[in-house]
């Protein structure tokens, strides 16, 4: 292997473990974001509190939700340009060391939201 090529592969090795870094975070910050809108919701429903209580935290906690499920769609489409660019390094993105999840086979597609922006 040529030094530019492992070069190349390290490059996008380490840019591929961020991203899947990123990914699992992002998805833990969904899971605990959603745990705290049904702890909220089911605590008044077994306090029997009136829903005006604690309703605007409530709606704040599914608006960080829904902020979290964009940054989810953008650092998926990340992903994928990323691929692009391993590419381009003449790195085969599938050949990189994984999380042992399998890779879709169909490509990435664009979002609404991110062909938006």
């Amino acid at each position: 292997m040529s030094e530019t090529k492992f070069t190349n592969r390290n490059l996008a090795q380490t840019v591929a473990q961020s991203i899947w870094e990123a990914e699992d975070a992002i998805d833990r910050a969904v899971a605990a974001v959603a745990r705290v809108a049904t702890t909220a919701a089911d605590g008044r429903l077994s306090h029997k509190v009136p829903a005006m209580v604690g309703n605007k935290a409530l709606a704040h906690t599914s608006a960080s939700l829904s902020a979290l499920s964009d940054a989810r769609s953008f650092i998926v489409e990340a992903h994928g340009e990323f691929s692009l660019a391993a590419e381009d390094l003449k790195v085969n993105p599938a050949r990189l060391f994984g999380p042992g999840q399998t890779k879709p086979e169909r490509p990435i597609q664009p979002s609404a939201l991110t062909e938006a922006a």
